[in-house]
């Protein structure tokens, strides 16, 4: 049966939804005039997918094409529609107790990995696998002998489920390091919790040239030899040298004014110190920083004494 191919599932629902992508598939050979069709037709135990062309295209043409077109209408399927169970059915191999709300989480990490979402690099990773599918499909479609959609899913494709599986482990590492932050944030705040406060307002300048600044609520720099002399009573564990600062300070109040700083890093301070932490939208610091940043050399350093009229050095956290 030259030029016929066939898709098997027990079900109708999965054969029902590959047929609008194998008619996309399609499409371009229908437009040049060779007559290609897709049908769904009951069998004793299942659903069959037809895919055809008319015996005079057959010979016109070949059926490679047909057997291309429906290739990659499997693969877009299945990427589009079937992958986010194939990854539940790794993720249950791969983490066998994992309580919902974990296996929740690996799960958001490892489709994160895959590309979920949009933008060109989600795309392009959708793309590699597209293509490895249609290249692992193709052995499976032969004319006249019907491909059984779940068992090849489940159980073929090897180099697809290796991606699928890599992902889980990516998202299982995300887990895990997503997990020691949370400890580490829940500890951070216990400490500060249990902590007298040393100060009513502090100010937490990030430079643009690199590096962090600490003033008090009067937009005094804190001096760098005072600054050491609290660090002196701060655990050992407490390795970062800003979050050192701020735990050992433990202020009520804490202002961000914020223009290089890395996301985790604000994420980090706002859970940290939950409740008293404020964003700064733009203030006068802000601005001098932002003119000390566009001047010169020279006059930089005017700009920056702008931040207090302070001469003295101000406790800085250099950063990496």
């Amino acid at each position: 049966m030259e030029g016929v191919y066939m898709v098997f599932d027990p079900q109708r629902r999965p054969i029902e939804a590959l047929k609008p992508y194998v008619a996309r598939q399609l499409a371009p050979m229908k437009a040049r005039g060779v007559p290609a069709r897709v049908l769904v037709r009951p069998t004793e135990s299942g659903y069959v997918l037809w895919c055809y062309l008319s015996p005079d295209a057959v010979h016109a043409t070949g059926s490679n094409a047909v057997r291309h077109a429906l290739a990659l209408a499997l693969a877009d399927y299945i990427v589009a529609e079937r992958e986010e169970e194939l990854v539940r059915f790794c993720l249950r191999r791969a983490v066998r107790h994992a309580d919902a709300g974990d296996a929740a989480l690996i799960l958001r990490h490892a489709l994160a990995h895959l590309g979920a979402g949009t933008g060109e690099d989600a795309e392009g990773r959708r793309a590699k696998r597209k293509r490895l599918l249609a290249a692992g499909l193709l052995s499976f479609l032969i004319p006249g002998q019907p491909l059984v959609l779940e068992g090849v899913l489940r159980f073929r494709l090897r180099a697809y489920h290796q991606e699928l599986a890599h992902a889980v482990e990516k998202g299982i590492d995300d887990y895990r390091s997503e997990y020691q932050y949370r400890e580490f944030v829940r500890l951070l705040r216990l400490v500060v919790s249990g902590k007298p406060s040393r100060m009513a307002h502090l100010h937490v300048v990030y430079a643009e040239e690199g590096g962090v600044r600490l003033f008090d609520g009067d937009l005094r720099p804190i001096e760098a030899e005072a600054m050491r002399a609290v660090l002196r009573e701060v655990p050992e564990t407490l390795e970062d040298a800003l979050l050192s600062a701020l735990v050992a300070l433990a202020p009520e109040r804490l202002t961000l004014h914020v223009r290089t700083a890395n996301e985790r890093a604000v994420e980090t301070l706002c859970r940290v110190f939950e409740g008293k932490v404020k964003l700064c939208p733009g203030c006068a610091v802000c601005a001098a920083l932002d003119s000390a940043h566009s001047a010169s050399q020279g006059a930089q350093g005017e700009a920056e004494d702008r931040l207090s009229g302070y001469d003295g050095e101000a406790y800085r956290v250099e950063e990496g």
